[in-house]
């Protein structure tokens, strides 16, 4: 009944008036009306102006006296055959057809559009009709929520991945150690001494995450970027193939920021490791540290920058987006962990790119003044695998250690200091030494914490 009431309607309108009609709402709706030839160019018979608003090209430009632009070399390579196959197989079926495909933009840019058309007939035989539509917006929606899933099924699974993580890494530690109070020769016991500190950036990984599912505050500490860097250069060489080279250009010197030292190892790992993976071909990598004011602010700036390929602008804007990523091997969660841990030392990371000559991903940390004193922590242990540990546990703090092996040791580093004692971890076993030594620290600073050694590793 609508169907005939509509027939009715158009031949009882003014032809004029229906023309007008007809272009008020081509010039309306969202998105571009078409007809076009079924050959091996969709080439277009007629096209509404809003084709311009979708594709950069304005109607004129898809004739041959226009430039002769067709529709099929704007969808991307990728999807061609896809886009063919279904419209033909739609047509042989005679029935409509709806599907989403890629262009590339006048401008370059790539989008999503969405296509809806049937088969008519025509005095020179079949033609397709139809309606295009913009729908990049969507797809990026669909995408991000996609990814939304994923990373909240991640959370529920990491729980029990990092228990027994956490289970697996304490007794690989805890022989790693005991090889180390055995005579090796140096070069076995660099490379052991190397595993043990790797594996404790495992372990602190495993922390970090924790924190983060269980939504904790994250870890406070301090270090010197240029200290870290310089120790941490062997293990980021290891990343490196023959094709890659890595340098220094460190100009930071004595500089420290409110950052855990495995925090900016880890941030430094996942850059460097993006730039070798995003150029298996080889590439420069060139990491460089200098202090200078931003806003008023004394700041720390760190680049990683490699010559390598660089990166296409269309990826730029969701390059820390979690679980996006460009690269075939890629798990898309390197660079959104570097920002995350970056954020939370109060710091920035933006990145830049020169397709063809380089990749810039540039970190910015407030420094610390040299006016800003720590709390002082007084480690006495004669064990000095337990002491180095302890040691490293404390450093991943916002404190200063004075590391001792024994009373006397602990006693001369108090006359030394003029700073309160914030905290005293004693290691070894009670004697009347050690009691005297607590009376002397709590005489200079009453409120000071005493902590058994072993309570600090349980809690580690």
């Amino acid at each position: 009944m609508k169907s005939r009431r509509v027939e009715s309607i158009l031949v009882d309108c003014d032809p004029v008036e229906l023309r007008r009609g007809l272009k008020t709402l081509l010039e309306n709706i969202p998105g571009a009306a078409y007809r076009c030839l079924m050959d091996e160019h969709w080439s277009m018979i007629w096209l509404s102006d809003s084709i311009q608003e979708l594709t950069g090209y304005a109607t004129e430009e898809f004739t041959d006296e226009g430039g002769g632009v067709t529709f099929e070399e704007l969808i991307v390579e990728e999807d061609r055959a896809r886009v063919r196959s279904f419209i033909t197989a739609a047509v042989e079926r005679g029935e409509p057809f709806q599907i989403a495909y890629r262009v590339t933009t006048a401008s370059g840019e790539r989008r999503w559009l969405w296509e809806q058309g049937q088969r008519v007939d025509s005095e020179g035989g079949g033609v397709l009709e139809g309606f295009i539509a913009d729908i990049t917006r969507v797809r990026a929606l669909e995408e991000r929520n996609a990814r939304a899933h994923r990373l909240e099924t991640l959370g529920l699974m990491a729980g029990g991945l990092l228990h027994d993580m956490g289970n697996l890494m304490t007794p690989i530690q805890g022989c790693l150690e005991l090889l180390l109070m055995e005579d090796l020769a140096e070069p076995l016991r660099e490379t052991v001494t190397d595993a043990l500190h790797a594996s404790g950036r495992v372990m602190n990984l495993v922390g970090q995450i924790r924190h983060f599912v269980k939504d904790q505050p994250a870890a406070e500490g301090v270090c010197q970027p240029d200290e870290v860097i310089g120790r941490f250069r062997s293990l980021l060489e290891r990343l490196l193939t023959s094709a890659h080279t890595l340098h220094l250009e460190l100009g930071a010197e004595g500089a420290r920021v409110a950052m855990p030292e495995g925090d900016l190892e880890l941030s430094l790992l996942n850059l460097v490791i993006n730039a070798v993976e995003a150029n298996p071909e080889g590439c420069a990598v060139t990491i460089s540290t200098r202090v200078e004011v931003d806003e008023e602010l004394r700041v720390l700036r760190l680049d990683v920058v490699d010559d390598g390929r660089g990166i296409a602008p269309e990826h730029m804007a969701q390059l820390f987006e979690p679980l996006y990523t460009t690269k075939e091997s890629g798990s898309g969660l390197g660079l959104a962990n570097a920002q995350r841990l970056i954020q939370s030392a109060r710091g920035r990371v933006s990145a830049s790119s020169e397709p063809g000559v380089e990749t810039r991903f540039r970190v910015v940390l407030p420094t610390l003044q040299v006016s800003e004193r720590l709390p002082v922590v007084l480690l006495v242990e004669p064990n000095h695998l337990l002491r180095q540990l302890a040691a490293r546990q404390l450093g991943d703090r916002p404190t200063r250690v004075l590391a001792a092996l024994g009373e006397g040791q602990a006693m001369d580093l108090l006359e030394e200091t003029e700073e309160p004692i914030s905290a005293l971890v004693l290691g070894g076993l009670a004697t009347p030494r050690r009691d005297a030594l607590i009376e002397r620290v709590k005489a200079r600073s009453p409120s000071v914490t005493v902590i058994l050694l072993s309570e600090l590793l349980e809690e580690g």
